[in-house]
Protein backbone atom coordinates (compact mmCIF):
# COMPACT_ATOMS: atom_id res chain seq x y z
CA UNK A 1 0.00 0.00 0.00
CA UNK A 2 3.31 2.07 -0.25
CA UNK A 3 3.07 3.74 3.57
CA UNK A 4 5.35 4.41 5.63
CA UNK A 5 5.50 2.65 9.44
CA UNK A 6 3.98 5.21 10.60
CA UNK A 7 0.13 5.35 8.58
CA UNK A 8 -2.40 3.44 8.75
CA UNK A 9 -5.68 2.59 6.99
CA UNK A 10 -9.29 2.62 8.76
CA UNK A 11 -12.34 4.15 7.64
CA UNK A 12 -13.78 7.59 9.92
CA UNK A 13 -16.04 5.24 11.48
CA UNK A 14 -13.43 3.33 13.16
CA UNK A 15 -11.62 6.54 13.65
CA UNK A 16 -14.12 9.07 14.85
CA UNK A 17 -16.50 9.88 17.37
CA UNK A 18 -19.30 10.77 14.95
CA UNK A 19 -20.06 12.46 12.13
CA UNK A 20 -18.68 15.65 12.06
CA UNK A 21 -16.94 15.30 15.13
CA UNK A 22 -13.08 14.36 14.61
CA UNK A 23 -12.49 12.83 18.52
CA UNK A 24 -11.77 10.19 18.83
CA UNK A 25 -13.43 6.98 19.58
CA UNK A 26 -12.53 4.79 22.26
CA UNK A 27 -11.94 2.01 19.47
CA UNK A 28 -9.77 4.25 17.74
CA UNK A 29 -6.28 2.94 16.56
CA UNK A 30 -5.19 6.49 16.42
CA UNK A 31 -5.20 6.46 19.88
CA UNK A 32 -1.55 5.86 21.51
CA UNK A 33 0.15 5.56 17.44
CA UNK A 34 1.41 8.85 17.39
CA UNK A 35 4.67 9.76 17.08
CA UNK A 36 6.79 12.58 19.46
CA UNK A 37 8.65 14.21 16.79
CA UNK A 38 6.93 17.81 16.69
CA UNK A 39 4.16 16.91 18.84
CA UNK A 40 2.65 19.58 20.83
CA UNK A 41 2.45 19.18 24.38
CA UNK A 42 -1.14 20.41 24.34
CA UNK A 43 -3.84 19.10 21.98
CA UNK A 44 -6.38 21.66 20.24
CA UNK A 45 -8.34 22.25 22.83
CA UNK A 46 -5.64 22.68 25.71
CA UNK A 47 -5.42 19.18 27.06
CA UNK A 48 -1.90 17.90 27.90
CA UNK A 49 -0.54 15.61 25.94
CA UNK A 50 0.20 12.57 25.83
CA UNK A 51 -2.89 11.48 28.33
CA UNK A 52 -1.75 7.35 27.67
CA UNK A 53 1.50 5.76 27.13
CA UNK A 54 1.59 7.67 23.93
CA UNK A 55 0.56 10.81 21.82
CA UNK A 56 -2.44 9.83 19.54
CA UNK A 57 -2.66 10.55 16.00
CA UNK A 58 -4.36 13.75 15.34
CA UNK A 59 -5.90 17.03 16.73
CA UNK A 60 -7.17 15.41 19.72
CA UNK A 61 -5.90 13.75 22.57
CA UNK A 62 -8.48 11.10 23.40
CA UNK A 63 -9.79 10.76 26.96
CA UNK A 64 -8.05 13.66 28.01
CA UNK A 65 -9.16 16.11 31.12
CA UNK A 66 -10.75 19.21 29.97
CA UNK A 67 -9.11 22.21 28.92
CA UNK A 68 -7.96 24.40 31.74
CA UNK A 69 -10.43 26.80 33.90
CA UNK A 70 -10.32 30.61 32.80
CA UNK A 71 -7.45 32.64 34.22
CA UNK A 72 -8.61 34.11 37.69
CA UNK A 73 -5.08 34.69 38.96
CA UNK A 74 -3.91 38.27 38.56
CA UNK A 75 0.06 38.66 38.09
CA UNK A 76 1.80 39.05 40.86
CA UNK A 77 3.81 41.97 41.51
CA UNK A 78 7.16 42.33 42.53
CA UNK A 79 10.63 44.41 42.70
CA UNK A 80 8.47 47.89 42.87
CA UNK A 81 11.43 50.78 42.34
CA UNK A 82 11.83 54.66 42.04
CA UNK A 83 14.74 55.80 40.00
CA UNK A 84 16.46 58.08 38.12
CA UNK A 85 14.85 60.82 40.90
CA UNK A 86 14.78 64.49 39.29
CA UNK A 87 13.63 67.80 39.97
CA UNK A 88 10.23 67.45 38.02
CA UNK A 89 10.25 63.42 36.74
CA UNK A 90 10.92 59.98 38.35
CA UNK A 91 11.19 56.72 37.03
CA UNK A 92 8.85 53.42 38.42
CA UNK A 93 10.34 49.79 37.47
CA UNK A 94 8.64 46.89 38.43
CA UNK A 95 8.36 43.21 37.70
CA UNK A 96 5.34 40.63 37.38
CA UNK A 97 5.55 37.09 37.09
CA UNK A 98 3.30 37.18 33.67
CA UNK A 99 2.70 39.21 30.83
CA UNK A 100 0.55 42.20 31.41
CA UNK A 101 -0.19 46.24 31.19
CA UNK A 102 1.53 49.11 33.23
CA UNK A 103 -0.33 52.05 35.05
CA UNK A 104 1.45 53.97 37.61
CA UNK A 105 -1.39 56.06 40.00
CA UNK A 106 0.47 58.91 41.23
CA UNK A 107 -0.49 62.31 43.38
CA UNK A 108 0.19 64.39 46.54
CA UNK A 109 -2.34 62.12 48.47
CA UNK A 110 -3.53 58.97 48.08
CA UNK A 111 -6.57 60.00 46.09
CA UNK A 112 -4.21 59.80 43.53
CA UNK A 113 -5.93 62.07 40.42
CA UNK A 114 -3.04 60.82 37.93
CA UNK A 115 -1.70 58.34 36.25
CA UNK A 116 0.26 57.35 33.02
CA UNK A 117 -0.21 54.01 31.39
CA UNK A 118 1.18 51.69 28.59
CA UNK A 119 -0.89 48.81 27.47
CA UNK A 120 1.89 46.42 25.69
CA UNK A 121 2.11 43.11 27.93
CA UNK A 122 5.22 42.81 29.52
CA UNK A 123 7.26 41.43 32.36
CA UNK A 124 9.47 44.21 32.78
CA UNK A 125 7.81 47.25 33.30
CA UNK A 126 8.92 50.96 33.25
CA UNK A 127 6.87 54.49 33.26
CA UNK A 128 8.79 57.47 33.57
CA UNK A 129 6.62 60.37 35.34
CA UNK A 130 6.92 63.44 34.10
CA UNK A 131 5.72 67.30 34.98
CA UNK A 132 5.87 66.86 38.70
CA UNK A 133 7.25 69.91 40.98
CA UNK A 134 10.29 69.89 42.58
CA UNK A 135 10.97 68.81 46.49
CA UNK A 136 7.84 67.49 46.70
CA UNK A 137 6.22 63.84 48.27
CA UNK A 138 4.29 62.46 46.18
CA UNK A 139 2.20 59.31 46.92
CA UNK A 140 1.66 56.11 44.00
CA UNK A 141 0.82 52.94 43.34
CA UNK A 142 1.87 50.08 40.39
CA UNK A 143 -0.89 47.78 38.52
CA UNK A 144 -1.10 45.38 36.51
CA UNK A 145 -3.46 43.73 34.41
CA UNK A 146 -2.86 40.82 32.47
CA UNK A 147 -4.41 39.13 29.49
CA UNK A 148 -8.00 37.36 31.04
CA UNK A 149 -8.50 40.91 32.38
CA UNK A 150 -6.74 39.89 36.12
CA UNK A 151 -5.85 42.92 37.91
CA UNK A 152 -3.02 43.43 40.88
CA UNK A 153 -2.41 46.52 42.43
CA UNK A 154 0.66 47.00 45.07
CA UNK A 155 0.25 48.73 47.98
CA UNK A 156 0.59 52.75 48.35
CA UNK A 157 4.70 53.68 48.04
CA UNK A 158 5.95 57.19 48.23
CA UNK A 159 8.63 58.99 46.47
CA UNK A 160 10.26 62.87 46.94
CA UNK A 161 11.66 64.81 43.96
CA UNK A 162 14.98 66.22 43.66
CA UNK A 163 15.50 69.98 45.28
Amino acid sequence: TDQDGNSFVSGPAALFAGANDYHLSATSPAIDAGSTLGAPNVDIEGNGRPFGPAYDVGAYEFGSASPPGADTTPPEISNVRVSNVKRRSVSVTWMTDEASTTTVRYGRTTAYGKQRSNTSLVVRHVITVTGLSANTRYHYRVESTDEAGNRAASADLTFKTAR
